[in-house]
C-alpha cells in the first residue's frame, strides 16, 4: 500500500501547518501505540474546511475539515469523514489545508454521546509527505476506498 503513495509523488517538500503558537505536548507515541490510543486512524485528502460553531460575535470557536478517505486502520469505515478542532485552543489545533493528503490520528470528542472526532497538534497526525515511516509500521489499512 505504501508503494502507490511513493508512485503518486507524495514525497514532496512540505511540513505540518500548526497555529502560530506552538502547543506544549508530550512526545507523541510510536505509530503502533498511537494506533492503539486513537479512536480513528485514516489516510485521506482534506477536501473542505468549515466552521461548526461560532460565538456571539460570529467568530469561529470550532472548525471542521472534511476528508475523502482512502484507507482506514481504525474507526468507522467511511469514504467521507469530518475531523473537528477547537479554534478557541489555537495553539493546539491542527490546521489542515484543503487539497492536501494526511495520515490522521484522532480521538472521539469527550462529550457524552458525541460522534465527533478531533485531531490536535499533539497527535501523530501529519501530511502525507511525512507519513511513510508510520505507514510502514501500520501496514495495509483494514478498509480501502478508491479515490
Amino acid at each position: 500500500w505504501i508503494f502507490p503513495l511513493i508512485a503518486a509523488g507524495l514525497l514532496g517538500v512540505g511540513s505540518p501547518t500548526l497555529a502560530d503558537t506552538v502547543c506544549e505536548c508530550p512526545a507523541p507515541p510510536m505509530p503502533a501505540a498511537a494506533l492503539g490510543n486513537a479512536d480513528l486512524v485514516f489516510f485521506g485528502q482534506a477536501s473542505f474546511l468549515g466552521e461548526a460553531v461560532t460565538d456571539q460575535a460570529d467568530s469561529p470557536i470550532e472548525e471542521f475539515t472534511e476528508f475523502s478517505v482512502e484507507g482506514v486502520w481504525k474507526g468507522p469505515a467511511q469514504k467521507r469523514l469530518r475531523i473537528y478542532t477547537r479554534t478557541s485552543e489555537p495553539h493546539c489545533a491542527y490546521a489542515f489545508e484543503a487539497g492536501k493528503r494526511y495520515l490522521v490520528y484522532a480521538n472521539r470528542d469527550r462529550k457524552r454521546f458525541s460522534n465527533r472526532f478531533r485531531a490536535s497538534a499533539c497527535s501523530r497526525t501529519k501530511p502525507a509527505d511525512h507519513s511513510l515511516p508510520d505507514l510502514a509500521i501500520l501496514g495495509d489499512p483494514e478498509h480501502r476506498f478508491d479515490r
